[in-house]
């Protein structure tokens, strides 16, 4: 849940799809809004003080060494609408 009480950010797979994205909701259940897409999955948000979300993504393309193709799932940061993701490591295991 966000700082505020009002907004809770929440990782989902939607029926039909492969990848596991981003959504924000308010905490009434009005309000969904998907953060994130694309060919990844990202998973395990949670918001930072200072506004911004981290969570774990397979956008940084990298394998567990012991069990490939096992995604090695990493951390990335978005700002609170979902845009300006950017890798925080960059590990051949998950974080």
């Amino acid at each position: 849940m966000r700082y505020d009480g009002r907004r809770i950010v929440f990782s989902y797979r939607r029926g039909g799809s492969e990848h596991y994205h981003l959504y924000e909701i308010n905490v009434d259940g009005t309000g969904l809004v998907q953060l994130t897409d694309g060919q990844f999955d990202d998973m395990d948000p949670i918001y930072l003080p200072d506004g911004h979300i981290v969570f774990s993504t397979t956008r940084g393309h990298t394998y567990v060494r012991c069990m490939p193709p096992t995604n090695a799932y990493v951390l990335a940061r978005c700002d609170h609408d979902g845009k300006n993701i950017y890798l925080i490591s960059r590990n051949n295991e998950p974080d």
